[in-house]
């Protein structure tokens, strides 16, 4: 069992997101994805790209319109990284990518995005997790990681 987010490498939150999420189906994924989303979201507020996200995610009728929801969040992560930026911010739209590929993904489209995009997802949860840096906040993710591992 995991204790502490602080000593989470990079490489350890892909082998421990891989093993979590490997074992499931793209619908599957795609609703941890949003679960996700939807526990993290509260700490961005009005976003418009984000929020359309989030509602896209939590109607599975409409998956299919996360591939035109991750095409905006891309724009304003090029924004950031134009900048040069590693705000909380630019993580957090990182996090958002990942988690729109894999709603489209779940959607059952015949062009999917890669098929392991879902590696991508605990990575970069944990780096804005990092980078926003509220103990409470990282202490829920751990308790949130080891309960999903322990299933």
């Amino acid at each position: 069992m995991l204790q502490s987010i602080d000593t989470l490498t990079e490489k350890d939150s892909f082998k421990i997101g891989n093993e979590i999420l490997k074992k499931h189906n793209e619908e599957l994924k795609a609703e941890i994805a949003v679960k996700l989303l939807s526990e993290y979201i509260k700490e961005i507020n009005g976003i418009k790209e984000i929020n359309l996200l989030l509602e896209i995610g939590n109607d599975k009728k409409r998956w299919k319109e996360a591939y035109d929801a991750f095409q905006g969040i891309r724009k304003l992560t090029l924004i950031e990284k134009s900048k040069n930026r590693s705000t909380t911010f630019s993580y957090f739209l990182y996090f958002t990518e990942i988690v729109a590929k894999l709603i489209y993904n779940g959607s059952g489209s015949i062009a999917p995005f890669d098929d392991d995009s879902y590696v991508w997802l605990l990575p970069n949860l944990v780096k804005y997790i990092k980078k926003y840096n509220k103990e409470i906040e990282r202490k829920e993710l751990w308790e949130r990681i080891n309960k999903i591992q322990e299933n």
